[in-house]
């Protein structure tokens, strides 16, 4: 693959929505997606292209952005805007949102204001076409689409005949406007039923962020990565030969040193100064090379970058949102009646001994399946321990060592909320730390009732009547 500059897709504010990134501690989303950018900049020829939208209305786009905004003195930053200038970019977007959200919850107003002391950390670029003007072109395609109606009407309130619910989606540009095409915005002018509105929400926003991506891939003659933490990018990106796996260069990052310092480390702790030194390095040339050169880097060939019209079949794969990861030890009895009673509640359970090894370390195993919305923690007997100085009859059962870790190590990347521990009969827990609470694996089966509590504190959408 020749080398070309990289569009930035992950740090569109309506996609990070559409993966509900606020279930991940901000560290961990801001540590991960500052590494994305970081790669795609030592990889791209001359710039990096990034939607201009992304960097006023993301908190984590514009922290990262302005983090390395001195990567711009070699012209790092090309900001893709249809405006010829910040003013009238910020004119549109007024018309697009409201003004309350452009001056409360979007950057834009903070570069009208002569005190702020701030710079526009790239250069803004003029387009040929628009991303609003596509989303739309896209939008009409799509309702003469089956397959796009049906699943959305699934959604509709009892009383709504199919005719009907047709009229409202051939209606809505005109209802719209020049309002942005966000879920936000078409969701309240659907006749959806109250439950359905966050799955008709996730639907559209798959299908906005698939057309919005499409737009700017279709005009620029760039390379992009897939499979980047957290995303599930099937869901809305066009698969062609300008991908490349985001996965497989932090391997060979992970096989490279620079200054006696694993490279992957070394990327990832270093500032926007000291990546610039390393891209004209000839340790950074090698990377390229081996990165460029590595087939499996690449997707099928000879596949045109296409939009599928095959809604039906993207409907509902939000597959991340759906997943829980177990962590247990040796009691197969307490895994299996775990992931049984998750499975009937038609969530998809991520087992880590289940999972291809594909030459990965344990480790790299954890941080390549633990891209999920929850965790549940199993505190079972399979050790024994007690203090040094104890006597031998002080011993008493704990949990394997490996699930201790485990449990921290998802704590700090879903949060507390996001990851529940259950203890197993009488045994030895780790030290008390704030906050956390161990629920008992009772023989009644009361903890059922407290893991649904916790995963509906969560915001999952739990139906007890899936275990009936």
């Amino acid at each position: 693959m020749e080398n070309k500059n990289v569009f930035l897709y992950h740090l569109d504010n309506e996609l990070q929505k559409l993966f509900s990134i606020n279930r991940y501690s901000q560290e961990y989303i801001y540590s991960e997606f500052s590494m994305v950018t970081k790669v795609a900049f030592l990889i791209c020829k001359d710039t990096l292209y990034i939607p201009a939208s992304n960097y006023f209305e993301s908190d984590i786009a514009f922290n990262i952005l302005n983090k390395l905004k001195d990567l711009n003195i070699v012209g790092a930053f090309s900001f893709l805007s249809s405006s010829y200038n910040l003013q009238e970019l910020i004119k549109k977007k007024s018309i697009q949102h409201n003004d309350k959200k452009i001056q409360s919850s979007y950057h834009y107003r903070e570069f009208e204001n002569p005190k702020k002391d701030i710079i526009f950390p790239g250069k803004l670029r003029k387009r040929n076409k628009s991303a609003s003007v596509d989303i739309k072109n896209g939008w009409e395609s799509a309702i003469d689409d089956i397959s796009f109606k049906s699943n959305l009407y699934e959604f509709a309130r009892g009383k709504v005949s199919a005719s009907k619910f047709e009229d409202y989606l051939y209606e809505m540009p005109g209802k719209l406007g020049e309002k942005a095409y966000i879920s936000d915005y078409i969701t309240p002018l659907l006749p959806i039923k109250k439950e359905h509105k966050t799955k008709a929400n996730y639907f559209l926003n798959a299908f906005i962020t698939m057309q919005y991506v499409f737009s700017f891939i279709n005009e620029y003659d760039a390379i992009y990565l897939s499979d980047i933490p957290v995303i599930d990018d099937n869901v809305f990106l066009p698969k062609g030969e300008k991908s490349v796996s985001y996965k497989e260069i932090i391997r060979i990052l992970y096989d490279s040193t620079f200054k006696n310092e694993n490279l992957y480390n070394y990327i990832k702790r270093c500032n926007a100064h000291e990546l610039l030194e390393f891209r004209y390095t000839t340790e950074c040339a090698i990377v390229k090379e081996q990165i460029f050169a590595t087939e499996r880097l690449l997707p099928q060939k000879n596949k045109e970058i296409v939009i599928e019209s095959t809604y039906g079949e993207r409907r509902g794969c939000l597959t991340m949102k759906n997943k829980i990861f177990i962590v247990h030890g040796h009691d197969v009895a307490a895994k299996e009646t775990m992931a049984r009673f998750l499975e009937k509640l038609e969530f998809e359970v991520i087992i880590l001994h289940e999972q291809a090894d594909d030459g990965l370390s344990i480790m790299e195993k954890i941080e390549e399946y633990s891209d999920v919305a929850y965790a549940v923690v199993l505190y079972t007997a399979c050790d024994v321990g007690r203090a040094k100085n104890d006597e031998m009859s002080n011993e008493r059962p704990r949990a394997r060592q490996n699930v201790v870790f485990e449990h921290g190590y998802l704590i700090g990347k879903l949060s507390r909320r996001n990851v529940s521990a259950f203890v197993k009969g009488d045994i030895e827990l780790p030290g008390d730390i704030s906050g956390i609470v161990y629920i008992p694996m009772d023989d009644g089966g009361a903890w059922k009732m407290k893991l649904v509590t916790n995963l509906k504190k969560a915001g999952f959408n739990v139906d007890m009547n899936k275990l009936s």
